[in-house]
């Protein structure tokens, strides 16, 4: 645990060193249109690409940005679908949106992906990159931000309000659980990936309920699956209280997902709570052997197996594609 502790750290510092030499160039306009073969870190897409926007704002006297993907054929009459991506403690928008790899998806389906930027605050002494999950309360309100973000893509692009998503990735995926509480009403589907709930969503009671996916690997130490680290919840534990909260069955429907890499050290069993109010459902992808990672993505070692029989963005794009919000 040491060990992991360290080489998070120096991830950390390394992270945030990146993301404040990034920033600097970013100041002087508020959008920034790029190729997407020409984005920090030479990154290539694969196949048609469309257009890639970075968008800044002052958000409660703090300077904010997002970036935008907006597919191939995008046109704004056909109020395409929005998926919002959350990056994790220490992230970047930047780094998150080529790890992802949502562009090719996106191109396909025909929705529009926007990769919010978190504010840089103090943890432990050192100044890191988090959205407030409050199971460390930085004092930003991130909640506002994210729906502000929304609005603003929904004005600028003309996506459907009736068709917004979010996913978020470990500290992200902590903030989708405080967004089910505190944004309901804003987003049709969310989904969290290697995030787990914190205590301070305890009298979380939600006016209306919203489907939610969750993945999470077995062996995964950054969030634990048992909770060992204060004011978080274990992720049964996590799924346990949106179960009861949104009054679903308790039994789930059960299926073994299809094992298409058996090298790659994991099996993934899909549980899928049905009954609850307002149609809405509760999906648990429980991971076995899995680490702290992105199912799909390109195997980091010291993070864990990463599985390779599914891609989080198609499963969680399936999930998001049967739900719109019925009240907008």
């Amino acid at each position: 645990m040491r060990y992991i502790s360290s080489i998070t750290l120096t991830i950390a510092a390394f992270l945030t060193i990146l993301l404040l030499t990034s920033c600097t160039s970013n100041t002087q306009t508020s959008d920034h249109v790029f190729k997407p073969t020409n984005i920090k870190g030479s990154h290539t897409f694969d196949g048609n690409s469309g257009k890639i926007i970075e968008h800044n704002f002052n958000h409660n006297g703090i300077k904010r940005s997002y970036i935008v993907y907006l597919p191939t054929n995008h046109q704004p009459d056909n109020k395409s679908a929005l998926v919002l991506s959350l990056h994790g403690r220490t992230g970047t928008s930047h780094a998150l949106m080529k790890s992802q790899r949502w562009h090719s998806l996106a191109d396909s389906e025909n929705f529009v992906v926007v990769f919010p930027q978190s504010a840089a605050t103090e943890l432990d002494g050192k100044l890191m990159t988090q959205w407030n999950a409050l199971n460390v309360n930085s004092g930003i309100d991130d909640v506002s931000f994210l729906k502000n973000v929304v609005s603003r893509v929904h004005e600028q692009y003309k996506t459907s309000a009736k068709k917004a998503y979010v996913a978020g990735f470990s500290n992200g995926g902590m903030m989708v659980s405080r967004l089910v509480c505190e944004a309901d009403g804003t987003f049709a589907a969310m989904a969290s990936v290697a995030g787990i709930g914190s205590t301070a969503h305890s009298d979380c009671v939600p006016r209306h309920v919203t489907p939610i996916a969750f993945i999470h690997g077995e062996k995964d130490l950054l969030p634990p699956q048992k909770g060992q680290l204060s004011n978080l919840r274990p992720v049964q534990e996590t799924i346990s209280m949106f179960v009861e909260t949104y009054n679903c069955s308790d039994m789930p429907v059960v299926k073994l997902l299809e094992d298409k890499a058996p090298n790659d050290g994991t099996r993934t069993t899909m549980y899928r709570y049905q009954g609850c109010n307002e149609d809405a459902v509760v999906e648990y992808y429980f991971v076995k052997n899995g680490g702290h990672t992105w199912p799909g993505n390109k195997p980091v070692t010291w993070l864990g197996n990463t599985s390779q029989d599914f891609t989080a963005n198609e499963i969680l794009w399936q999930f998001f594609s049967r739900h719109e919000l019925k009240f907008k």
